[in-house]
């Protein structure tokens, strides 16, 4: 029946409908099978880019412990230590604790690592140990003022567990020693990256510890010997030349040029005096000039000329040591060191161009004053290795004549019982509690460590 009805109801339709046309009835039918085959297509292929998507998730996340653990092994519990006064180094220890190796990263910490005897009590020692060790030595050396208020030591560590204890104990150790030793000092840590650590030191940035320690195999300790490896040229001599001819020399140089340039004061005093008294010739000037000023008929002004004159004259036989007996005898001085001349040396200090170099050892020489260093630079060594060597030489006998200085002119190292330093912390009376400290944190890190 339900047939019936929609047979009837096609044939009533197809009755009201317009005939179509030929073209539209020759038209294809699309097929729907090739829409589904192209969906499927699409659909393929975002389930694999999210399958990629999800596969590189997993493989970062299986990644990230692996490159934790690489990292881990990299470093090993060692440690880097950077110590900061002026003079700047960095400490390398083994996962231990242990001091492996002390590196100079500035100049002044070239002296202190070149006195006798620094090396032994440095490393080889627990980081407490070498740090206060360190510390004292850059008391001895002057790089620390027992009287001042003012002293800074600032200590820096990788940021890593290990360091972190290692800083705490080393700042806690050195803080008792310069307490009971009566010196004032702040000490500030920090914690940084290995790439901090390098930008501290002004070295390459390096990425690990272990890489760090092994950059420096084979290399001296000394950051002036590392300088002139990395220099050639001109470079590498002007660098040696300033080197050797520090400002200590300089400034020795500039006392006696300026000591030198009074003679032409002194001759024109003599001139005036010679004139107030109206005298035109003056050979024996210098042996009247008491019975001229004690004369009442000569103004009071003449007098304090001739007080200068004779100070003048008594502080060129001491810091000089040129005796002035005559008048005649100074002219020959002024002759022999005109003041424009020594004006144009003083001016040139600072850039010890080679025509002056030899200006200044003949005046040195002249004066009886050491011009050895001079000398070296002059004959400037041919070879890296025989500068470094020269540098080396150089830095060890700074090092030690501060030392013997500052120890009461007893030249003996802090490992030594018998002689108590002079303005320093007291090695005889701490040396003992140091070692015992040191053993005290070193067996607390084993304890924690297990």
């Amino acid at each position: 029946m339900m047939r019936d009805f929609f047979q009837r109801w096609e044939k009533e339709l197809e009755g009201k409908m317009p005939n179509l046309r030929q073209d539209i009835l020759d038209e294809p039918i699309p097929k729907k099978e090739n829409n589904i085959v192209k969906s499927k297509s699409i659909a393929w292929r975002y389930l694999c880019v999210v399958a990629g998507m999800v596969a590189i998730v997993v493989l970062c996340i299986s990644l990230i412990p692996m490159l934790m653990v690489e990292n881990s092994d990299i470093d090993n519990g060692e440690i880097v230590l950077t110590v900061e006064i002026n003079p700047r180094i960095m400490m390398l220890s083994d996962s231990e604790g242990i001091v492996t190796q002390v590196i100079a990263t500035n100049k002044d910490a070239d002296v202190i690592l070149s006195v006798d005897g620094f090396k032994e009590n440095v490393e080889g020692k627990t980081i407490s140990e070498a740090l206060i060790a360190y510390v004292d030595y850059a008391s001895l050396l002057g790089y620390i003022d027992v009287n001042k208020t003012d002293n800074a030591v600032k200590i820096t560590s990788c940021d890593n567990e290990v360091g972190k204890k290692a800083l705490k104990m080393a700042k806690e150790s050195l803080s008792k020693h310069l307490s009971d030793n009566g010196i004032e000092a702040v000490i500030e840590e920090q914690m940084a990256t290995i790439e901090d650590v390098c930008q501290i030191n002004e070295i390459d940035i390096i990425p690990s510890i272990k890489e760090l320690k092994e950059s420096f195999n084979g290399k001296s300790p000394l950051f002036s010997s590392r300088k002139i490896d990395s220099l050639d040229g001109e470079e590498l001599e002007d660098y040696f030349k300033t080197y050797l001819i520090d400002d200590k020399i300089k400034n020795d140089i500039k006392e006696s040029l300026e000591q030198l340039s009074s003679i032409s004061e002194i001759v024109e005093k003599g001139e005036m005096i010679l004139k107030l008294i109206g005298v035109t010739g003056g050979d024996d000037l210098l042996k009247k000039l008491d019975e001229i000023k004690d004369n009442p008929l000569y103004p009071k002004e003449l007098k304090l000329v001739i007080e200068e004159m004779q100070d003048a004259i008594t502080s060129m036989e001491e810091n000089c040591g040129i005796k002035i007996e005559s008048y005649n005898e100074l002219l020959e001085l002024r002759d022999k060191y005109p003041k424009e001349k020594i004006e144009d040396l003083l001016r040139d200090v600072d850039n010890l161009g080679e025509e002056s170099l030899m200006e200044y050892k003949k005046i040195l020489d002249s004066l009886g004053r050491d011009s050895s260093i001079i000398d070296k630079v002059i004959n400037m060594p041919q070879s890296k290795e025989e500068m470094m060597k020269e540098a080396e030489n150089r830095l060890k006998k700074e090092g030690n004549d501060r030392l013997e200085e500052n120890r009461g002119g007893q030249n003996k190292s802090p490992e030594n019982n018998e002689q108590e330093p002079i303005h320093c912390p007291a090695y005889p009376q701490q040396s003992t509690a140091r070692s015992e400290h040191g053993k005290s944190s070193e067996s607390e890190n084993n304890k924690e460590k297990k």
